[in-house]
């Protein structure tokens, strides 16, 4: 006595599969062989093994005897790909009908396709019929919908702790805040003098120069000093591709960039 099982037919796949759930249920004999790699719909590629070549898989009066290659298919039992569908010669397929009609000897096979495992917007009427000619089917009716705003948010219990703990600090000031004993000093003046000053550049003489890197993740730059005076200034910003480098790499960019940009003075 056979097993039922369901077959997705895919002029998408090179080889025929069955799923390798099914093959361990029924204990069918399975043929060693070499790894091999499976490019599933999303792109990435999945390694199976073995094959199942004295399988007779018969699909409404159609006598299938093809090899099956092991593969976890998840929602079909078994899949008929090129390798089947090449063997049959000229094929009469009608996808609004999900029909298709193969020659078996003499005999037209019309192969049927079940309406119910496809997907697809249909109007109630058309869902009616199926329902009333034994299919099956789900019907939803939206009333009405409403958009419910809350105003709640929920605190962490951790957080609703530290607020009633220090609910003191947390009010909101009406007033100015006390005199503590020591006010925090800044220093402004030098800030500002910072700020609003441009950088005064020393002139280089022959004493030996030192240049100072830095890399980020978008740029580069490099500084020319004497005696702790910078010289020249210099920066780059970096590429898309430069910028996936690792830190060492921009490092090390940074240093030669700088020594091929100033070493006119370096070879003093």
């Amino acid at each position: 006595m056979g097993e039922e099982v369901l077959v997705l037919i895919d002029s998408g796949e090179t080889h025929n599969f069955i799923a390798t759930e099914l093959v361990d249920e029924l204990g069918l004999p399975v043929l060693q062989t070499r790894r091999y790699e499976v490019t599933v719909g999303d792109g990435h590629k999945v390694q199976s093994s073995g094959v199942c070549r004295k399988i007779i898989l018969e699909i409404q009066g159609l006598h299938i005897k093809q090899p099956f290659y092991l593969f976890g298919l998840g929602g079909a039992d078994v899949v008929l790909g090129i390798d089947w569908l090449q063997s049959l010669g000229e094929v009469k397929v009608n996808w609004g009908l999900l029909t298709m009609k193969v020659r078996q000897g003499s005999e037209v096979i019309c192969l049927q396709g079940d309406p119910a495992l496809t997907k697809a917007a249909t109007s109630l009427k058309s869902l009616m019929v199926v329902v009333k000619g034994g299919g099956e089917g789900f019907l939803i009716e939206f009333r009405e919908m409403a958009v419910i705003e809350s105003t709640h948010e929920e605190v962490d219990e951790g957080v609703q702790k530290l607020l009633e703990e220090f609910a003191d600090t947390c009010e909101v000031g009406t007033e100015l805040p006390p005199r503590r004993k020591g006010d925090h000093a800044i220093a402004f003046e030098e800030l500002k003098h910072a700020m609003t000053t441009l950088p005064v550049l020393a002139m280089p003489d022959l004493l030996p120069f030192e240049i100072e890197t830095d890399a980020s993740g978008s740029g580069i730059g490099a500084v020319l000093m004497q005696k702790g005076r910078p010289i020249a200034f210099y920066r780059q910003v970096l590429s898309k591709k430069s910028q996936q480098c690792s830190v060492y790499e921009r490092e090390l960019m940074a240093v030669v960039l700088a020594v091929k940009r100033w070493n006119h003075y370096l070879m003093y």
